[in-house]
């Protein structure tokens, strides 16, 4: 499988040739580590080998979220494009950042301890796009 992606701004880009690991992977993942570096309530990732992704233009970002958690992500604009555990042979790649999305189908939910709890609420009105004005 090919894949490309970005971050918003167009700073970094990136390839992945090779398919998703299995397992937890693609996942909707609920920490608060992920809601935290995002501001978001979940965050789609997909597993990868770490020979598998490329970066073909600019440099991410490190920061160092956990004792063993490296998150990558656009010095600019602040897309959160990976994650990576020390000394692991595959990576995270957030979902959201490729440039075909749906490509990737989230199979599993975790940390769902996190999870919260206005997630999955069907009651609220919703709206193809932007909200109507009152």
């Amino acid at each position: 499988m090919h894949l490309d992606g970005g971050c918003l701004c167009g700073d970094v880009r990136y390839s992945i040739d090779g398919d998703p690991s299995t397992g937890e992977s693609p996942c909707l993942c609920h920490c608060r580590i992920c809601q935290r570096s995002t501001g978001a309530p979940l965050v789609a990732w997909a597993t990868f080998g770490k020979g598998d992704f490329r970066v073909i233009q600019g440099e991410p970002k490190t920061y160092q979220s956990t004792e063993h958690g490296l998150r990558k992500f656009c010095g600019r604009c602040g897309t959160q494009l990976v994650f990576q555990t020390k000394g692991s042979p595959v990576l995270d790649v957030t979902i959201a950042s490729l440039d075909t999305p749906d490509v990737l189908q989230p199979e599993a939910h975790i940390w769902t301890e996190s999870k919260r709890s206005y997630i999955g609420t069907a009651d609220l009105p919703s709206f193809h796009n932007k909200r109507p004005a009152d």
